[in-house]
Formats: C-alpha cells, structure tokens, sequence
C-alpha cells in the first residue's frame, strides 16, 4: 500500500499539558501583535523610507472624528516634495 492513494484517516495526537491548544502559541504571539492601525503606520513608514529618495514623496494618515462619536474615518495624504 502507498501513502499516496491511501485513504487512512490521519487522527491527530490528544494535546497533553494544562494549556488548551490554541493557547500554546498565544502568549508568546500577543507581544508581536499590532492594531490595524498600528500596521497601517509601518507600511507609511517603510512606504516614505523608499518613495522619498525615489520620487520626493510623503505620505500622512490623518484620523478624522466624524459627528458621531463611535465613528472614525482615515485620509491618507500625499504630499510631493
């Protein structure tokens, strides 16, 4: 028999420990993780590091409070130095 055809269903092994399995990872994943807007802010960063030498160019994010309190919007400004 090859394992290339073989229709065997794979089980997998019980997790053993007194963390669930998805908590394994977890703990050392929440220091590396960023807010969208975090992430948003580290494309604009790299973006200007690579477009002012190039092309002269600056990019901003403006955070823009509407009427309602709940709502948020965003402006990405380009300016052309």
């Amino acid at each position: 028999m090859s394992a290339i055809g073989s229709r065997v269903p794979i089980t997998p092994l019980p997790a053993r420990g007194i963390l669930p399995p998805r908590a394994t990872g977890a703990t050392y994943d929440s220091h590396f993780t960023r807010s969208p807007l975090e992430e948003v802010h580290a494309l604009i960063r790299v973006w200007n590091q690579s477009a002012f030498e190039r092309r002269k160019l600056k990019v901003t994010l403006q955070i823009k409070l509407g009427d309602i309190m709940n709502r948020i919007g965003y402006q990405l400004i380009v300016d052309s130095l």
